[in-house]
């Protein structure tokens, strides 16, 4: 009887496992038709998941390359000729100042106006145009010892052209008139004034009938010219230094006309 109870258990098991197996087998086929459709549909592999401890590849860079513009030979200039080396002034140096010896003389030459004529060197000497004269006029200033500074003892040439031939007295008055704003005093009397002398070998005529400050002129006459000599003094004297008055004859002495001819 027990025997019989332990068979029909067992049988009832297999039943059971049996409708177990086939539901399973059931299902599976079920789940396995559905995928297939799902691909079917789809058209598409599903892609096997990465592992979790796999990291992602890196993205990779775009490479840059740089182009470099292709280099274009530049034209080569055309030589020109190199210009000529500029000379640049040189400068003469500064002659050293030279205290002239006692009693040294120099000489100054003046070709358009046709004189030559000797100074001390210890003087100061100067030539220059004047504004309306046709010749340079010659200024010297003379150096006298134990003068006040405010004291003025001078010579001075100016040469005018004589084409006219005026007489000594009309070269005269018209030089005073230049001096004196155009105007001469009646009551001079040139011929009593004026003085004809020898000096340098020449005839010379001598007044001392000039206004401002000067004690005397001498004037000599040749050909179409007149020279005419000054002695100067300052403003504030009547009468020049005698010193003055020696030097003044002792260069009248040197002058010298130029043979132009």
């Amino acid at each position: 009887m027990k025997r019989t109870i332990g068979i029909f258990a067992l049988l009832v098991l297999l039943t059971f496992a049996a409708i177990l197996i086939t539901r399973l087998q059931t299902t599976t086929s079920s789940v396995t038709q559905s995928g297939a459709q799902s691909l079917a549909v789809t058209g598409t592999e599903k892609t096997p998941a990465s592992p979790i401890f796999e990291s992602p590849l890196p993205t990779p860079s775009p490479t840059v390359v740089v182009v470099s513009p292709t280099a274009t030979a530049a034209p080569e200039p055309t030589a020109s000729p190199a210009p000529p080396p500029t000379e640049l002034p040189i400068s003469p140096l500064p002659s050293p100042t030279v205290t002239p010896a006692p009693g040294e003389w120099r000489e100054f030459t003046d070709p358009e106006a046709g004189y030559s004529i000797s100074y001390p060197a210890n003087a100061v000497f100067s030539a220059g145009p004047v504004i309306g004269e046709e010749f340079q006029q010659l200024l010297i200033t003379f150096q006298l010892e134990n003068v006040h500074r405010f004291h003025y003892a001078a010579m001075s040439l100016l040469v005018r052209s004589n084409k006219t031939n005026r007489s000594i007295n009309e070269i005269i008055q018209y030089l005073y008139k230049d001096m004196s704003g155009g105007y001469f005093p009646e009551n001079i009397d040139l011929n009593s004034r004026v003085e004809e002398k020898t000096i340098a070998g020449r005839t010379v005529f001598q007044t001392d009938v000039m206004p401002d400050s000067t004690s005397v002129h001498v004037l000599i006459p040749y050909k179409d010219k007149v020279y005419i000599f000054a002695l100067v003094h300052e403003l504030t004297a009547t009468t020049s230094d005698p010193r003055a008055v020696e030097l003044f004859y002792n260069i009248l002495d040197s002058f010298k006309i130029l043979n132009t001819e």
